[in-house]
């Protein structure tokens, strides 16, 4: 069950039922893979856009937005080719396993009743701004992120961060519901998340040395010095 798939990321409680939010993260246009990434492989597969209609109908949403970024395509921004590729192929959406429960015909009635388009935001926190403040704005009483698992751990850090700073930005908890498909040529086990030190039995004389930062630091390498760089 797909949306068993929920992971929180952020503190929950007794909350009265008023909506659900759901953000399709982007995906760029020109990724390698980006119909495996973005569509999937049926029957059993489900790329994005077959795993947030699931989500989307399971949860009966309140709304569902569809991130962008910066790239183009056909003069179309991300989130407005993806919705179209949606559109264009709906009734393929019969060929995943998990959707032969969902009568796909309510279901487009639905998704296009509360489909909207992000068309303005460049990059991931933007994307989750966004997304958060709409779901405020549209009463939601928690939000669930859709992205590939080789993409999810840093949209729920963006997501917890943004939140941290702008409190006031969405009031409910955060939740985390991954797609069955990766980045070309990666998986799950290859995303590395990089903690600040806190365990008890760590080397304190190290904490100095801070990693993390320097993991940061290593992405502000211009892009014509990284192959050097990273020899």
């Amino acid at each position: 069950d797909h949306s068993s798939k929920l992971a929180d990321a952020a503190e929950g409680g007794e909350r009265k039922p008023r909506g659900t939010g759901i953000l399709v993260h982007g995906c760029h246009l020109k990724a390698d893979g980006w119909e495996q990434i973005v569509w999937g492989s049926p029957p059993h597969d489900l790329g994005r856009l077959p795993h947030a209609v699931l989500l989307a109908w399971e949860e009966q949403a309140s709304v569902v937005m569809f991130g962008t970024g910066a790239s183009e395509k056909d003069g179309k921004k991300e989130s407005e080719y993806t919705i179209q590729y949606l559109w264009d192929h709906w009734h393929a959406l019969a060929e995943f396993e998990p959707l032969h429960r969902v009568p796909l015909e309510e279901a487009e009635a639905l998704m296009r009743r509360i489909a909207v388009v992000d068309a303005r935001t460049q990059n991931t926190d933007e994307e989750v701004r966004e997304g958060l403040r709409l779901f405020q704005e549209s009463n939601c009483d928690h939000a669930i992120f859709v992205s590939s698992p080789t993409h999810l751990p840093r949209c729920l850090a963006c997501a917890c961060k943004i939140v941290e700073q702008e409190p006031e930005l969405f009031e409910g908890p955060i939740y985390a519901s991954p797609s069955d498909t990766c980045y070309e040529g990666a998986a799950a086990g290859d995303v590395v998340v990089v903690e600040p030190p806190h365990r008890g039995d760590r080397d304190k004389s190290l904490d100095a040395l801070k990693f993390h930062e320097l993991v940061r630091r290593c992405y502000g390498v211009p892009r014509e010095r990284k192959g050097a760089f990273l020899e």
